[in-house]
């Protein structure tokens, strides 16, 4: 279906401090639903441009390149600045009614708005994290969907391996997944 979602310069459009990237921008309505997350969320871009277009809607995506869509936790001070604006104007945007979510979860060291250096190996905080966000969408009258994390072409998960090979032979293939630590 393509890679990663991107516009053109004249598909950005400006959202308080931000910006997004107007998805199906054949029609003139103001955009309901938004696509946030780091690149894996902006793969579904294009299957989300389909279904907007299907039901003559409009939407955006709003890139988080290398950062995670949580305002409280993050990679660095930078993607935490970045991600609470971001999340900021999705809020305050009457209009959004639909939050589509969407990142890698691999990262293991995190940093939380006191600056604090986060170790998550059991997911923990980022489990706080999506929870935390769910809420504060839902507190604001918008429907937030959280979409699986693209697999990567790593030994942690090999979904994409297992599930050609149950197309092509016609039967279920037993699922294989790794630890993303050494032991």
């Amino acid at each position: 279906i393509g890679t990663i979602y991107q516009c053109s310069f004249f598909q950005v459009k400006i959202l308080g401090d931000s910006y997004g990237c107007t998805i199906n921008n054949k029609i003139k309505k103001t955009p309901e639903l938004v696509l946030f997350g780091n690149s894996h969320a902006q793969m579904y871009g294009w299957s989300i441009k389909e279904k907007l277009i299907e039901l003559n809607k409009q939407g955006l995506s709003i890139p988080l390149n290398h950062c995670l869509p949580f305002p409280d936790l993050n990679h660095d001070e930078k993607c935490l600045k970045k991600s609470r604006i971001y999340f900021d104007n999705i809020i305050n945007d009457n209009n959004i009614k639909v939050v589509v979510i969407g990142f890698t979860w691999q990262f293991e060291k995190l940093i939380d708005i006191s600056g604090n250096l986060i170790e998550d190996f059991d997911y923990k905080y980022r489990k706080n994290s999506i929870n935390k966000l769910i809420k504060s969408l839902k507190k604001n009258n918008k429907t937030g969907y959280l979409i699986g994390p693209i697999a990567t072409p790593e030994k942690q998960y090999l979904f994409p391996s297992r599930f050609i090979r149950e197309i092509a032979y016609n039967k279920k293939i037993t699922q294989e997944t790794y630890s993303s630590r050494e032991k």
